[in-house]
Order: C-alpha cells, then structure tokens, then sequence
C-alpha cells in the first residue's frame, strides 16, 4: 500500500492545525499517510533545509507540502512552475509535482471567497471592501477580491507595505488609478484606495462598505481581547464582517459584529477551504470539509 506524506513548512509552526485537518481528511478516505510539521526558520541561512526538502518530491518521499510564513514569497525561486493565481498574488502556499516539476499554487484566495460567496448574492456590482492589513494573507484576499470587481481600500499600519500591495494589484487590467494620500477624499474612479489605519474612520465618510476583513494577526490567541477596528467608530451599516483569525474561533471583532447585527465570516471557514483545496490537488479525492471542520473546531473549544 502506498503511504502518502504531506506537510508544512514554516516558522514557528508548532501550534499549527494543519496536521490534525489533513489526518483527519486522510482517515475518512483510509488512506495510509501523515501530515507532517517541517519548521525551517528564515531564509537564507535556511535554504539548505528548503532545498533538501523539495528534492524529496523527487525522491518520492514527499508528495505534497503547504508553505507558510515566513517562506511563502521566497519559495518562489525554487520551483519549476507556478500556476496564475500564484503568479498574480506573488505567493506559494500549496506546492505539488507534475512530472518532474514543481508546482506553486495558492489555494489562500479561492479558499477565502468560497466562504463568501453565499453572503454576497444580491449585492450590487459596485462592491467596496476595506481589507485590514497589506501581509501576505491581504495580498491573496486582494487579488481574489480584485478579481471579482471588488473596489478595495487597504487599512494598514504601514504605509509602505501598503503601497506594494497597490502597486502589485496595479498591474491587473481592473485597476485604474491608485490613491495614497489618507487624508485625501479618493474619486469614484479608484479601485484601489490606501489609508492609515488609525484613519479608519475616513473610509465611511467616503464610500458605502459592503465587507470588511481582518487580514492582521489582532485578535489572535493569547491576545483574544484585542480588535482591530477602532473602539471610537462604528462598524459600517449592513456590511459582512470577515476575520481571517481563527483561533480562537470567535474573535472579538465577531463579537462586537455579531453585536452590531451584521454577518459575520470566522478565519476557521477559510482555514479549511483552503486546505481542503490543496488535499483536493494532491490526492485527487474529494476533501472531506465537514470531518475537517469538526477536527479543527474540536480542537479549538478545547
């Protein structure tokens, strides 16, 4: 019998629910394999573990890895391919092999609009999310949002960091014009706007706001009390509250959400489409969401 082995490399990844989704995925299918933890600090001085580790695809001790913090940019250079949506975001977290190749996709964007995409039926085609933070996870919700014709306004603490990511979704055809100036009123043109997230307050004297999502680490164990919107501002009227932290399994800013009456999205729904995506593409088998689910939240309210 064939024994498959998955797993993850990162740093620090020992808290990492990873394992216990794709075992649980692997057992309701009865598939002999693991989900392993490969914790490979920063890069360069690392590379050496990078590389020994994808030459095991080859080997055929590997058959398929998720990449995450801090290697999901830099793991670029090492692959033999990438598919589009990797292209585009500019980061690899699902890596598998054709032939002899390595390929680098990203199941991060598709993971996080399939969660999505029952609340937003009805909405207009001017849609306007603001996403909280420009890391690595706002790029891929960036991109997918961008995709979709999404009008995006980028909160975040550094000016910067912001300002690649404007840069990076420049070039796609959806984008027109980029307004960096927080303190500026951004026409109706944009379809990208940047402010200071201390300025957050700015974005609803600007536009209506159908979704808001927290792409930052706030609110994020043992640091459960924190939020990341302002405590001075109200949440906008009617808009989808989507918070990409998963553990815990409710936040403090789905509470105050759910508070305020609005819909609200948990970081454990894109946890596991994304990572039923990739189980998907490395074994060709339908990913068992539900047993995922119930793995990963078990563990959670433990």
């Amino acid at each position: 019998m064939t024994f498959y082995t998955f797993g993850l490399i990162g740093h620090p990844i020992k808290h990492s629910l990873s394992p216990l989704i794709h075992n649980a995925a692997l057992a309701a299918h009865g598939i002999a394999g693991e989900y392993r933890l490969f914790d490979v600090p920063e890069l360069p001085n690392n590379a050496t573990r990078i590389v020994a580790l994808l030459d095991s695809f080859h080997a055929g001790i590997i058959n398929g890895l998720n990449v995450t913090i801090p290697h999901k940019q830099v793991i670029l250079s090492y692959l033999d391919k990438l598919t589009l949506t990797a292209q585009n975001i500019g980061a690899v977290n699902t890596i598998y092999q054709i032939g002899s190749r390595l390929v680098g996709d990203n199941t991060d964007a598709p993971g996080f609009l399939k969660p999505l995409a029952s609340y937003t039926r009805g909405l207009s085609d001017d849609k306007t999310a603001v996403i909280i933070g420009a890391g690595g996870a706002a790029r891929a919700v960036a991109y997918a949002l961008n995709q979709q014709g999404w009008k995006l306004t980028i909160a975040a603490r550094r000016k910067q960091q912001a300002q690649q990511l404007a840069n990076n979704l420049s070039k796609h055809p959806l984008i027109e014009k980029i307004e960096s100036s927080p303190g500026v009123h951004p026409d109706d043109c944009h379809q990208i706007r940047i402010v200071a997230q201390k300025h957050i307050n700015r974005i609803m004297e600007w536009t209506k706001v159908d979704l808001v999502v927290n792409t930052t680490p706030i609110g994020m164990t043992p640091h459960e009390d924190e939020n990341p919107w302002p405590d001075d501002c109200d949440l906008p009227s009617g808009a989808i509250i989507y918070d990409l932290v998963y553990n815990p399994a409710e936040t403090a800013f789905i509470r105050a959400a759910k508070a305020a009456g609005l819909d609200c999205i948990g970081g454990l729904d894109m946890l596991i489409e994304q990572a039923a995506l990739a189980f998907e593409c490395w074994t060709g088998l339908d990913a068992p969401r539900d047993v995922m689910r119930v793995a990963a939240f078990e563990k959670l309210v433990k």
